[in-house]
């Protein structure tokens, strides 16, 4: 089974996701409005069996839904954005 490990403060909520033999594969970072305490952005980063990196930066609507487009860096989602 996969373990997730989950962090918490006033800015973000980052999930670690580990394979069974506890190696990490997966990391994600959801930004919050440290005032409404809502996400507005997504940041994914994927390791895989090859050791391949991705990375990703989604938008997160009012709705609570992740944007169709993903983007290279923080600003560039930002720009996109507002």
């Amino acid at each position: 089974m996969n373990d997730l490990l989950i962090n918490e403060n006033a800015y973000f909520t980052i999930t670690y996701g580990f394979t069974e033999s506890q190696l990490l594969y997966f990391t994600e970072v959801i930004y919050l409005n440290p005032i409404s305490k809502k996400p507005y952005m997504c940041y994914t980063l994927v390791i895989d069996f090859q050791k391949n990196i991705e990375t990703s930066y989604r938008f997160i609507n009012s709705k609570g839904q992740y944007s169709l487009e993903a983007f290279d860096s923080y600003e560039d989602c930002l720009k996109n954005f507002f």
